[in-house]
């Protein structure tokens, strides 16, 4: 526990972090004198900055991340709301309204999560149709580009 809670000290929020291995600091006291030993810490690693894209109707989303990086979803949704839509605005003469669609995240997660590119269609036969006919549906996801294991 106690070298668990130097490693948080330490590194916990910092973008990297050193600290000092010999027994005193880390294990405060050796805990086999003579020999000699090795610290292991398994972390991983907050995204900096997530990354967000909007695709209109029957548009296509294509989210691709550097060569040794993976696709981490954060969220995703699909269908509209009235004060976020003005990117895929309505057509004319037709109401604006508020419907998404409810496992839009999992839906995309599914496509996407863990890939080092994927494209997903803003279109109701990946999503299914939360909207009337007539409105104009778009897809929004948030994400960032991890380090892959």
């Amino acid at each position: 526990y106690s070298l668990l809670q130097t490693v948080v000290d330490v590194c916990h929020k910092k973008r990297q972090c050193k600290f000092n291995t010999s027994p005193k600091i880390a294990f405060q006291g050796d805990p086999c004198p003579g020999l000699p030993k090795y610290i292991e810490v398994a972390y991983q690693c907050r995204p900096y900055e997530f990354r967000s894209k909007v695709a209109c109707e029957n548009d296509v989303i294509n989210l691709v991340c550097y060569p040794g990086q993976r696709v981490a979803i954060f969220s995703a949704s699909f269908g509209r709301t009235e004060y976020e839509s003005l990117q895929c605005p309505q057509p004319h003469d037709v109401k604006e309204e508020t419907c998404m669609a409810s496992y839009a995240t999992e839906t995309v997660m599914n496509l996407c999560h863990g890939k080092r590119r994927c494209s997903v269609v803003a279109n109701s036969s990946t999503f299914g149709e939360p909207c009337s006919p007539e409105s104009r549906t778009y897809l929004k996801v948030v994400y960032t580009c991890g380090e892959s294991n």
